[in-house]
């Protein structure tokens, strides 16, 4: 399973504006009309637009920059509701990050998910991204949220198969932090996108 990210231009806008998710994932994630808006009126936001294999759009990815804490966000990530359960989600952040790392050189990536959302949870610890604590009402992008943040550490090292990304030699700490305290650490096959058991 494989995604490329393009970006969103006058040709494919509107079509990203017309992808929704199921009806009981409409509050954690903002439409992508609302996404749009956002990087419209701020330079640091990078709309991105996901396509399969065949060339079909089947999601959206957004990252940015805040400047007050110089930290790179994943600031949005949806897979349109007909399209979910084939991957495509894994696919795209995979992919998304190895373009963020291509691009900006960072060393960490913040990202923050609703706290009753156990399948972005999942998703996230299974590629790398350990929670943290931040404060209530810490502002990202002008606005205020009470949300569960993340941050995956990249590895400065590089591979042969992807010469770009590293997790950590190849491993990835994976579990619920905060209430199960303690993760598991499982390898993660970078070039075939499986986690091991």
């Amino acid at each position: 399973m494989s995604v490329t990210l393009r970006d969103v231009d006058k040709v494919n806008w509107y079509w990203v504006t017309e992808l929704r998710v199921r009806d009981e994932q409409k509050s954690f994630v903002a439409d992508n009309s609302f996404s749009l808006a956002q990087a419209a009126y701020n330079p640091s936001f990078v709309p991105l637009a996901a396509y399969n294999e065949t060339g079909e759009l089947v999601g959206f990815f957004m990252y940015g920059h805040e400047a007050s804490h110089d930290r790179w966000w994943i600031a949005r990530l949806m897979v349109e509701a007909a399209q979910q359960g084939k991957g495509y989600g894994r696919a795209t952040m995979v992919e998304g990050i190895r373009m963020m790392r291509e691009r900006t050189a960072c060393r960490e990536i913040y990202i923050s998910y609703e706290h009753d959302n156990p399948v972005a949870r999942q998703l996230y610890a299974s590629l790398g991204f350990v929670e943290v604590e931040v404060e209530y009402g810490e502002m990202m992008y002008g606005i205020y949220y009470n949300e569960q943040v993340a941050v995956l550490h990249l590895d400065v090292s590089l591979t042969p198969h992807h010469p770009i990304i590293s997790f950590s030699s190849l491993f990835v700490i994976i579990g619920l932090y905060g209430s199960a305290g303690r993760a598991a650490a499982r390898p993660y096959d970078l070039q075939s996108d499986e986690l091991h058991p």
